[in-house]
């Protein structure tokens, strides 16, 4: 008789919830036979053929998979978030800066617990009080930097000028060191400060390591006059993913920076190769002498030269907006957990629709601001008398400007990720253990004192 077949579902059979609907369907094939009676007994009745349990369809398994939780979830409100941003943003401003590592505490917290990863949630336990050790100790160790730039105008005198641009270059790459130490040392507190249920993320790998490859890179994208920046890009990402960790579990890397040329080149190189060839089409470095010097004639053929360069200006950021999504994209797909690798769907015109506006709007705040300190101010007010008017106007764009940001931009991008991440396996998260490795004591400090990431 024919086989019996049905499905089951094996993470159910060994005790496991149902958390990505990967179902195992197993066959038995059995061969029912019959006794055959002797002519002396009654013929023994034939018994009855099992009735073969149906497969079920497509429409009757997708209740099941509708119930499957996505890879990621974000369920953050907008409004909630905003609010909470607007919160943080006040209360820094009233404590002249001081709030802004609870404020920042309090906003990770939100965004983790509401990234849903099949359909739990992630932790972030980072305290306030690290993140603000951490960046006194970086203000002690940049402080002696300041002030040895401070003493370059004094102490050099007015004809030595090769000495002093020397000397700023040098201070210059130190900066630029201490930002790459700052982001490697960013990414390794915040991971180590992430967790899914109960299982830390970790970053390894050596600082200094680190800042040679970022080193080496940046002097060949210099070299090249840019063009090497996707090689640089993904050898920094590679050192990164490569050294990071779930548990005791370590990512991979599978991203090339091939792909990235071609729009890197239309982002970067496109626009710079027409600024250059109208720049010289209109006769280089002499015309805009005598531009510069007051001659009507080069001012006339120059200004096809300055309408395209302020239209590249303006668009410029969108390009390089577009160039960060696809290399985002990239990136994301390039990260393998054991047997899964993650894939992403991530597109740039919701991201930059989300930017645009975001800047839109605060212009109209900065612009609203100016109008409230002209109508406040009297007819023939003094300058003097604009300063105060002038400084709250500007307290409170920089106040409202980072909430319009995150509330906009951020949250979108947040949403974004989320929903267009796949994974194609979920095995090795359900095997990682907890790894008894070292954490960062301090936060995030250099990368607070130089600025370096947003959240």
């Amino acid at each position: 008789m024919r086989g019996i077949s049905w499905r089951g579902n094996a993470l159910a059979t060994l005790g496991f919830p149902l958390l990505h609907g990967a179902r195992w369907r197993f066959r038995l094939g059995s061969s029912v036979g019959g006794a055959t009676a002797s002519p002396a007994t009654e013929p023994m009745t034939e018994m009855p053929s099992p009735t073969p349990t149906a497969t079920p369809s497509a429409d009757d398994a997708a209740p099941v998979a509708a119930e499957t939780p996505p890879l990621l979830d974000f369920t953050a409100s907008r409004g909630a978030f905003a609010m909470l941003l607007f919160r943080v943003s006040v209360l820094t401003t009233l404590t002249l800066g001081i709030y802004r590592f609870w404020g920042r505490t309090h906003v990770r917290r939100y965004l983790w617990a509401r990234t849903r990863l099949f359909g739990e949630p992630l932790e972030y336990t980072g305290l306030a009080s690290e993140l603000l050790v951490g960046f006194l100790v970086a203000l002690a160790c940049l402080a002696p930097l300041g002030f040895s730039y401070a003493l370059i105008d004094a102490l050099l005198g007015p004809g030595a000028d090769a000495t002093r641009a020397t000397l700023e270059a040098i201070y210059y790459a130190v900066l630029l060191s201490l930002f790459q130490v700052a982001r490697f040392r960013m990414w390794r507190y915040r991971l180590s400060r992430t967790s899914w249920r109960g299982i830390r993320f970790g970053l390894d790998g050596s600082t200094w390591q680190y800042l040679s490859l970022a080193v080496g890179w940046s002097l060949v994208t210099v070299l090249t006059l840019g063009l090497a920046y996707p090689w640089t890009a993904m050898a920094l990402w590679r050192y990164r993913v490569q050294h990071s960790r779930f548990g005791t579990t370590m990512f991979e890397f599978a991203a090339e920076a091939r792909p990235l040329v071609r729009p890197w080149l239309i982002a970067y190189a496109l626009p710079a190769g027409v600024l250059a060839a109208l720049f010289f089409a209109v006769g280089g470095p002499e015309a805009w002498n005598q531009a510069a010097a007051g001659n009507a004639a080069a001012i006339a053929a120059g200004r096809p030269l300055v309408a395209v360069g302020f239209v590249l200006l303006l668009l410029w950021p969108l390009l390089f907006g577009w160039y960060r999504v696809v290399q985002g994209r990239h990136v994301i797909g390039g990260i393998v957990l054991g047997s899964s690798r993650l894939v992403s769907g991530l597109t740039a015109a919701p991201l930059l629709g989300a930017l645009v506006l975001s800047w839109l709007l605060i212009g109209l705040v900065s612009l609203g601001a100016v109008a409230m300190v002209v109508i406040t101010s009297s007819p023939g007010a003094a300058p003097d008398d604009l300063i105060l008017p002038g400084a709250l106007a500007a307290l409170g764009v920089l106040t409202l400007a980072p909430v319009v940001q995150g509330a906009i931009f951020r949250f979108a991008l947040a949403r974004r990720l989320c929903a267009t991440t796949t994974a194609t396996d979920m095995a090795p998260l359900l095997a990682a253990v907890q790894a008894a490795r070292e954490v960062p004591t301090r936060g995030e400090g250099l990368a607070d004192a130089l600025d370096v990431g947003a959240i």
